[in-house]
């Protein structure tokens, strides 16, 4: 037996004829093989439709005349006759004494069943049954079957290969789809290289004494906790792609305790990071310092910048704190991502969220925006979608001019945030 992979898959298909009459096919090399390169078959259906279902479409007449131009490996076009040719393929299955054919096209198939040949040197063969389908509903019948459906047969679609281009495809598309989402993924998430390596290593000595380790969901974060006592904790949530201790340097000035660590994935944080384990340590830890500390929710600032803008708030919602502070953030970034990949289907390749829109209702202290008028990455109507979802006051200050990157050197922003904090 030989196979050739179709070029569309069988979609439930509809009856539309099947033939009882004389049919006859004949072709200019019936005794060496089936269908050669070059060969031409003209094949000749006669008979009465049968009856079919009312789920069936009926056909007064089945007769019909086709036209078939081999290619050579099972390809070629097919013609009905006073028809536009089309791009066909055949497979068929050579018994003892007959063989079965299978032709198909984008808009039918035809089964020719018990083909007989005369002898070996004629070019006439001999159909006892045939049926030609369209694309409908009803399944595929032989023509001397008398109106009884064709049961699935397993081994006949193993054989033909029909199987191979829609596993194909699936597969493909399965692929892309998961490509398309580890590249999403890799854009939302950007721990820096090299590693632990950037500005606290200025003041190392300074800052190496205040260096903790959590452990939480089997994975090892590495922060700093900066107890100050009599001063409420700033707790600091960085970007996407921030190593926290780049903040070490800016934050010390202010006489705030502080707790920063690096999310799964960032810095000496092991692990991958991703939304649900990112809210599941935050809590914890925060949850863990101040147990330890002896502190409550409400001698606590949050800040966010960024993708941490979303941690903060979420937590903020969860947690009674003193203040939220929120840099350059976003309502969601599902919606962040539908902006900057409108072309993608962002729902699906997406898979962390940080819906803050839906969060910050649930957000009881105040609030503090301050946003950048010129961001890039995040533009400002994200934040100002965020400030109308709260209940709570806002301040909202944006910075014209200010690109996402570079709201820290705008003008005013070193008084607002030390406002902000309450400092």
């Amino acid at each position: 037996m030989r196979s050739a992979f179709f070029l569309l898959p069988a979609i439930l298909p509809a009856l539309s004829a099947c033939g009882r009459g004389g049919a006859t096919l004949e072709t200019d090399n019936v005794q060496a093989e089936w269908f050669p390169n070059g060969s031409r078959t003209a094949i000749v259906l006669e008979g009465e439709s049968e009856s079919v279902s009312k789920r069936e479409i009926r056909h007064p007449h089945s007769g019909m005349t086709l036209f078939y131009h081999s290619l050579g490996d099972g390809r070629g076009t097919l013609e009905i006759a006073g028809g536009v040719p089309e791009t066909a393929t055949v497979t068929y299955s050579q018994g003892a004494a007959s063989a079965e054919l299978h032709f198909k096209t984008a808009s039918r198939e035809i089964l020719m069943n018990d083909v007989r040949r005369l002898g070996a040197n004629e070019k006439t063969a001999f159909l006892n049954g045939w049926s030609c389908q369209e694309r409908g509903t009803a399944l595929l019948r032989r023509s001397h079957d008398h109106g009884k459906k064709r049961p699935m047969n397993l081994l006949r679609i193993l054989k033909t290969g029909t199987w191979k281009i829609p596993c194909a495809l699936l597969l493909a598309g399965v692929l892309a789809l998961a490509c398309l989402q580890c590249s999403v993924r890799s854009l939302v998430y950007l721990p820096p290289q090299p590693r632990d390596k950037t500005a606290y290593l200025e003041k190392r000595a300074a800052w190496e004494p205040h260096r903790r380790t959590f452990h939480h969901n089997g994975a090892k974060l590495s922060g700093w906790l900066i107890e100050k006592k009599g001063q409420p904790l700033l707790v600091y949530y960085g970007g996407n792609a921030m190593d926290i201790s780049m903040m070490l340097p800016y934050l010390d000035r202010f006489p705030h305790a502080k707790l920063l660590v690096n999310y799964r994935g960032y810095g000496l944080s092991t692990g991958t990071p991703t939304e649900q384990d990112i809210m599941g340590d935050s809590l914890a830890i925060l949850d863990s310092v101040l147990k330890e500390t002896g502190r409550t929710p409400d001698d606590v600032i949050l800040v966010g910048q960024s993708l941490g803008s979303g941690v903060a708030t979420q937590i903020a919602s969860v947690r009674h704190v003193k203040k939220l502070v929120l840099l350059v953030p976003f309502d969601s970034l599902l919606e962040t991502a539908r902006g900057l990949f409108p072309y993608l289907p962002v729902r699906l390749l997406l898979p962390d969220h940080f819906r803050s829109d839906l969060a910050a209702p649930k957000v009881a202290c105040p609030v503090s925006i301050l946003a950048a008028g010129a961001d890039e990455v995040i533009p400002p109507h994200h934040a100002k979608r965020l400030r109308d979802c709260f209940s709570v006051p806002v301040s909202y200050q944006e910075f014209p001019g200010a690109m996402h990157n570079t709201i820290w050197l705008s003008p005013g922003f070193d008084k607002a945030f030390s406002q902000s904090i309450g400092y």
